[in-house]
């Protein structure tokens, strides 16, 4: 059995792919930060560690780095934080590190990356091909168009699961000129076709791509108050709209298709935050640089 120690100071994610790492069959050990990591690992050698840069403490990443080197060679270390950069990666890799990512690249089909890292097919059943075929068939059903897709929500979902909360929404074609106003506490929806911009009142606040999803939260959130946004291009587009009760009622009737869609959501809505991050840091240096 593969060893992999992973800190981070991010409890939900930080545990959630711990959990899907156990799914796998790798042993996992979690600490959130340097003196947790030193306590629960003690002096035994891992496999592999994924190794957060920026840490609460008197130790940060760089720290548990070479601690983590000095005591094996053969250990992989993977650095990662939820900012980009060369001066991140070189400090890594100076400290012990192999590999540098960020945040969101390391969350994004975890399972699958270290699977291939140790050489290892998926213990699921139903690979991502899978279930990206089953979407694509629909669509060309629905929409008559042949694009491949690859829903982010769904990834790692058996291709009945998908298929079935597909069927309990509604498809929707958007024509030129027109736009589309979604209340996020309350639908899912998931662009099959096309890419457009998202806008809050007067300003866009992201840009979305076929196999994106908004409102994916919904679900957990309360519904009771309205968060409007607008999805609007100057190209046609197509939207899969999942009210939020149809969701949560197949959720409660298949417990192990709930869990998967809440860890999916987690990482999705992580990648947005850290995405938002970094659109506001480059926006802060260019506003400096200027």
């Amino acid at each position: 059995m593969y060893n992999i120690l992973i800190v981070d100071d991010e409890k939900e994610l930080r545990e959630t792919s711990a959990e899907l790492l156990r799914m796998e069959g790798y042993e996992v050990v979690c600490a959130a930060d340097g003196d947790d990591a030193q306590a629960k690992s003690g002096d035994k050698n891992f496999d592999l560690a994924l190794i957060d840069l920026v840490l609460p403490g008197r130790m940060n990443g760089l720290d548990i780095i070479s601690n983590l080197r000095s005591k094996s060679s053969n250990t992989y270390i993977i650095a990662f934080t939820g900012f980009s950069g060369q001066n991140f990666s070189q400090k890594a890799i100076k400290a012990g590190a192999n590999e540098f990512v960020t945040k969101p690249g390391l969350a994004k089909n975890l399972v699958d990356n270290i699977n291939k890292f140790f050489n290892r097919e998926s213990t699921s059943k139903h690979k991502k091909p899978e279930s990206a075929t089953i979407a694509t068939q629909m669509s060309k059903e629905n929409f008559e168009s042949d694009l491949h897709f690859n829903f982010n929500i769904f990834a790692n979902i058996p291709d009945k699961n998908i298929k079935e909360l597909m069927a309990l929404g509604e498809r929707k074609k958007i024509a030129v000129g027109d736009n589309h106003v979604m209340d996020v506490t309350k639908e899912l929806v998931i662009i099959t076709h096309g890419s457009m911009a998202c806008w809050y009142q007067n300003s866009i606040i992201g840009y979305y791509k076929a196999g994106d999803a908004i409102g994916e939260t919904s679900v957990f959130l309360s519904g009771q108050t309205k968060f409007l946004l607008v999805l609007k291009s100057e190209e046609e587009f197509e939207l899969l709209v999942i009210n939020r009760n149809e969701i949560a009622k197949y959720l409660q009737e298949n417990k192990n298709f709930a869990f998967r869609f809440a860890v999916n959501t987690i990482l999705s809505m992580t990648k947005k935050f850290m995405v938002t991050c970094e659109r506001i840091a480059r926006m802060n240096e260019e506003v400096r640089l200027n």
